[in-house]
């Protein structure tokens, strides 16, 4: 395996610490925007400003929908406008989604926190380097594995493969764990690879593909009915977009650019779910967080999933797929390039927000960030 820099599956942490949520200024941005418009307006305003195919909003407390917006197109330069049954790309906030799942499972009792990847893998014993024989799923999911963070160049051989996903998964678990690499156990790197041989872990353990479990122990329960991983019938979905010589280009998303390969689903490629569905999982998780939820696991092991696990920043930590902000804030974002989203559940305020546009290009964070501080400020 070659490794260099990240898959760009995430908006990494530079960006998370410029702050967004329930105690920041997003930057300073938010004092010079009017929040005195109605949100529809915003998002219009947002779209024209940043030159946005399109951007769909949701706001949430814990038993009702406070805000709904989609404005924009599904093409750009087309006339056919998105509306609110687009299945959005979210990139790695579906991190959040498989540290959920797995906390389903460790309630379950298919595996413990602290079991061992040597315990999982015994077969592996041999090859496995050294420090990884002890890291359990607290370090995997929190990227304090040692694990070296992914490029393009790790996913390659997975682009055309047709074997079955759980297979490539053990497959890269493999050689992921054999792979003699300088990180160290315990510090923080975001990694791809982490949610990769997470996902290995538990299908290993219930034999069963991680897109069947998130099926089952999370969209199902949560009644998420329009959330698929996979890019099957988005043909007249809104399509994602990146900039080809200063233009923006949608990307057909049955091509084989559309998307990240299908092997890092885990990871944050190829979720995409409606603002309704986002709306249900941010209250799922707005009220768990609030104490006032047990749905798919007991308090104790959701104190677990909640809290950091690395410091990154005086105010902002890592926990489970969450980055944490003060101690009633998560948040998460993701991109694949195509699409950028943000979300973030703040239990002090009792408000949850998802931003989302379906295009990528250089300063497009700053739109999803600009907005998401207009949302919070509308709310608060």
């Amino acid at each position: 395996m070659r490794y260099s820099t990240a898959l760009f599956l995430g908006i990494y942490t530079s960006l998370l610490l410029s702050g967004c949520g329930g105690s920041s200024n997003g930057g300073g941005t938010q004092q010079n925007l009017d929040t005195n418009l109605s949100v529809n307006k915003i998002i219009a305003n947002q779209v024209q400003k940043y030159d946005l195919p399109a951007m769909g909003i949701i706001i949430v407390d814990k038993n009702s929908t406070i805000s709904k917006e989609s404005v924009g197109v599904k093409q750009y330069a087309s006339e056919e406008l998105v509306t609110d049954q687009e299945l959005w790309g979210i990139g790695s906030i579906t991190k959040s989604m498989s540290a959920t799942l797995v906390t389903a499972l460790v309630d379950q009792g298919v595996i413990d926190w602290n079991t061992t990847l040597a315990e999982v893998f015994p077969e592996f014993e041999e090859d496995m380097q050294e420090k990884y024989k002890n890291v359990s799923l607290i370090e995997l999911l929190s990227h304090t594995s040692g694990l070296p963070a992914d490029d393009d160049s790790t996913w390659e051989d997975f682009i055309a493969l047709e074997d079955p996903l759980s297979d490539q998964r053990y497959a890269l678990s493999y050689e992921a764990l054999s792979y003699a690499s300088d990180g160290v156990v315990g510090e923080y790197n975001y990694s791809n690879i982490n949610y990769v041989v997470a996902a290995a872990i538990v299908e290993k353990l219930t034999n069963t593909s991680y897109e069947t479990l998130m099926q089952s122990y999370l969209f199902d329960p949560l009644e998420m009915d329009h959330t698929q991983i996979g890019v099957a019938n988005l043909k007249n979905n809104a399509w994602g977009h990146k900039m080809a010589q200063d233009e923006w280009q949608a990307i057909d998303p049955l091509t084989i650019s559309a998307d990240n390969v299908a092997i890092v689903a885990s990871a944050g490629s190829r979720t995409y779910a409606t603002l309704d569905n986002m709306a249900k999982y941010l209250q799922f998780h707005l009220k768990t967080k609030m104490g006032e939820n047990t749905t798919l696991f007991s308090a104790e092991n959701a104190d677990v999933l909640y809290t950091p696990v690395v410091a990154l920043s005086p105010n902002m930590g890592y926990a489970l797929g969450w980055f944490t902000e003060t101690p009633n804030t998560i948040q998460h974002s993701g991109s694949n390039g195509r699409w950028l989203a943000l979300t973030v559940v703040d239990a002090q305020s009792g408000y949850a927000y998802f931003v989302v546009t379906n295009g990528y290009k250089d300063g497009v964070e700053q739109a999803i960030f600009e907005t998401m501080d207009l949302l919070i400020a509308k709310t608060n």
